[in-house]
């Protein structure tokens, strides 16, 4: 889709390059009503990407200011659970890391979608990009399956690679459920999302549901930290791996 939406730019750029290079061949002496054209052809160039930039910029603005205001009405909406659209939840997922302090996860259900749906790997390179800056610190902590997909494994290895101001903590586990994944950001939201991997032709979003609800909130954050307190931290890349099964 991104691709689609860049194809406009990219013919312009494409043709803005090859008529320079005609032009030092000397082909364009022979041409003399296109020569003559040469510089309107260039203000006519330089206009058109620049409204494609103030288009795409606009798209992009107006994108982020629906999952801003998805955020804010799950904020606003008082007791329970507010459903989420499953194009949304990357999306949604990306926007929260931006800010967040701290966040705890359980579960995989990302991985099972990276091989079919793009926007799944929007959350994943955000966070990496979090993890990359200096400021401000972010305490990441999940719990995962010891049976990740390769493309899961290496965001996993890159978030252990951190910046040190950053605390990044995993730990394994061989008896999670896995088609069931909620991330907890600050003490703030929850995330829930459960995938519905066994009707036939389906690999997608079952349900996915928010919640600002404090007390909702602090209950799931009472569960992980009962599931986190079982086991030992990992914190190296190949202490990892070597509890891994790559599947």
């Amino acid at each position: 889709m991104r691709l689609i939406r860049q194809l406009p730019l990219l013919t312009i750029g494409i043709l803005s390059a090859f008529v320079p290079i005609v032009d030092l061949t000397g082909l364009l002496d022979n041409i003399p009503w296109l020569q003559d054209r040469l510089p309107a052809l260039t203000l006519l160039t330089v206009g058109a990407i620049a409204f494609y930039l103030a288009f795409e910029r606009a798209t992009v603005w107006e994108e982020v200011t629906e999952i801003k205001q998805l955020i804010s009405a799950v904020s606003t909406s008082g007791e329970g659970f507010r459903k989420v659209p499953p194009s949304e939840i990357s999306k949604i997922a990306a926007q929260m890391m931006k800010d967040v302090g701290i966040v705890r996860t359980l579960g995989t259900v990302v991985q099972d979608l990276l091989d079919i749906d793009p926007s799944a790997k929007l959350y994943l390179r955000e966070t990496e990009r979090r993890v990359s800056r200096n400021s401000p610190p972010l305490r990441y902590y999940r719990i995962t399956s010891d049976r990740l997909r390769e493309t899961f494994l290496n965001h996993l290895d890159n978030l252990l690679s951190a910046d040190a101001r950053h605390e990044i903590q995993l730990e394994v586990s061989s008896d999670i459920e896995t088609t069931i994944t909620y991330q907890i950001f600050d003490s703030a939201h929850v995330l829930v999302i459960l995938e519905n991997p066994h009707v036939p032709g389906r690999r997608d979003y079952a349900v996915a549901m928010m919640s600002s609800d404090q007390e909702i909130v602090d209950g799931f954050i009472a569960h992980f930290d009962a599931a986190w307190s079982q086991k030992t931290p990992i914190d190296d890349p190949q202490e990892l791996r070597n509890k891994i099964t790559q599947i």
